[in-house]
């Protein structure tokens, strides 16, 4: 009888919790966004590296 009840608790908890397919899609969604915030962060730095080296040059000649 015990098995019975554990083995329908096992299968009602498995119909019940939350897809695989959605928790996945989730992460994919994540990383994707991840992704993208990272690639503009990368855009930005070299933004700023380029204006980093502009200021430099306008410094030396006015050195």
């Amino acid at each position: 009888m015990k098995q019975i009840l554990l083995i329908f608790a096992v299968a009602l908890l498995t119909a019940c919790g939350p897809s695989t397919d959605k928790v996945d899609d989730e992460n994919l969604e994540v990383t994707s966004e991840t992704s993208k915030s990272v690639e503009e962060a990368q855009d930005l730095n070299t933004e700023l590296e380029e204006i980093d080296g502009e200021l430099d040059s306008l410094l030396t000649i006015t050195e």
